[in-house]
């Protein structure tokens, strides 16, 4: 019971993980200015824009106050489950490397 729950987990992280790297892929080569239409009014743009830019502008000024309710303009209900799920799966993501690399560093018979 307890490894048909652990492997279920399993699946659905390294889903999550593949997710999260398409996703970051989409980001830097259009999805940010695509995201971009719906908060024009209340962000502004940069000046300079780089890859970095864009995986920033995208997780931690539209994503991030979207999904935690500080910034909600009007937009399709598509693009919306879409900035949730990234965040969901950026942290998840984040989250996951921290503890591998927390396992690596302090038991590394484990991994």
């Amino acid at each position: 019971m307890i490894e048909a729950a652990f492997s279920t987990l399993v699946y659905i992280g390294a889903a999550m993980f593949i997710y999260n790297a398409m996703n970051n892929v989409f980001v830097i080569f259009g999805g940010a200015r695509f995201v971009d239409k719906y908060f024009i009014g209340e962000l502004s743009l940069w000046d300079e824009n780089y890859s970095h830019d864009y995986y920033w502008r995208f997780y931690f000024q539209y994503s991030h106050r979207y999904t935690w309710g500080i910034l909600r303009p009007d937009m399709p209900l598509a693009v919306r489950i879409w900035l949730v799920i990234s965040y969901i799966s950026y942290i998840f993501s984040i989250s996951l490397l921290i503890v591998g690399a927390f396992l690596n560093q302090f038991y590394p018979d484990l991994i």
